[in-house]
């Protein structure tokens, strides 16, 4: 007999589904095409701002286009607005992504920003202020959720990477079928959800606090998982750079000590890895979060096994994993899951 799911485990196991729904709405709209007239080679520099996980859906497509020869900042929202402003040329393309696009500190930018700078809109609200000023709008196009962010996240990294292909070229439908293929392998991440609960129980237990590490493109999901975990248990997870976490925060192990790391395929994969049995060697108690076949659990290591086109593409299904820990947490601690407590889905106060 199935069990009965709370509001954010129904939109955990909704995913793969709304992500399927969402992409078909993208090509009956023809997004991919109105992204490739954006010319992005027309402007001085591009300038991608959020706050919260919508600044995280920002950091892998900031990078890599900065990889590419473009002139690229990322900017919290909140900084640009109050400090940063005078960054922001004719000649400056602003890439803003907002769930709600009423989000208070993008209102307030929308408010003080030239009006002929030009903007892309990414939200889930076309009658936002932000869907409103978009010179090109693309819409998530996603129920809203009944908890805190999962669909509008998966959904705004759907049309970053989108973004990403038509500003270096690529062709339209190779992305869009790469993106097939994640949602696939997102079906298969959440149908391991109730079997990922258990084996993160049986090594992570209920811990005081948890650090969740990662590097280069995993990086995204360490800040976005950072915040829901946050969100959904009322409970303090802190993001760390798996280089910086080497410099300093290693000394936390001396106490009782519990991690994610984040370990796909590529060039950070075996630093992770090394970095995941140091930990356990020293008392630590890590779940490790990969599509490495050659590794399997060992004392204080339990393996989040997960299947990738690529770590590009890894941050579709990771996020899984820190749902599933902030969701058991929540539920060990006699928390509604999901539910706010002091704020609410859409902040508006800054």
């Amino acid at each position: 007999m199935k069990r009965e799911l709370n509001v954010y485990e129904r939109d955990i196991f909704a995913q793969p589904e709304d992500m399927r729904r969402s992409l078909r709405f993208f090509r009956e709209q023809d997004y991919y095409s109105k992204m490739l007239k954006i010319g992005p080679e027309n402007y001085e520099k591009i300038l991608f701002t959020g706050i919260g996980s919508s600044y995280s859906s920002c950091i892998n497509i900031a990078r890599e286009l900065e990889n590419k020869g473009f002139n690229v900042s990322l900017k919290v929202a909140s900084d640009l607005v109050y400090y940063e402003m005078e960054s922001i040329t004719k000649d400056t393309l602003v890439v803003a992504v907002s769930q709600s696009g009423e989000s208070g500190e993008i209102v307030s930018l929308i408010e003080r920003l030239d009006p002929d700078v030009k903007m892309v809109s990414i939200t889930n609200n076309p009658d936002s202020t932000l869907g409103k000023r978009g010179t090109y709008t693309f819409l998530m196009h996603v129920d809203d959720e009944l908890a805190v962010s999962t669909r509008t996240y998966l959904s705004s990294l759907m049309l970053q990477y989108m973004l990403l292909g038509a500003f270096t070229g690529r062709c339209g439908e190779k992305v869009c079928t790469e993106l097939e293929r994640a949602i696939s392998f997102l079906d298969d991440t959440v149908a391991s959800f109730d079997e990922m609960t258990e084996k993160m129980i049986s090594v992570l237990g209920h811990p005081d606090h948890l650090a969740i590490i990662g590097r280069g493109w995993s990086y995204e999901t360490v800040d976005a998982g950072s915040l829901f975990t946050k969100e959904v248990a009322k409970y303090p997870t802190i993001p760390f750079e798996g280089a910086q976490f080497r410099h300093g925060p290693f000394e936390m192990v001396v106490f009782d000590f519990s991690a994610v790391i984040l370990a796909p395929k590529g060039a950070g994969s075996d630093m992770q890895l090394k970095l995941a049995k140091d930990l356990a060697e020293r008392g630590g108690k890590i779940a490790v979060v990969t599509d490495r076949e050659d590794i399997e659990d060992s004392k204080g290591i339990c393996i989040i096994r997960q299947k990738y086109i690529n770590e590009i593409f890894a941050p579709f299904s990771q996020i899984v994993a820190l749902q599933c820990f902030g969701n058991y947490m929540a539920k060990s601690r006699g928390i509604a899951v999901g539910e706010f407590v002091y704020g609410t889905k859409v902040t508006v106060v800054q």
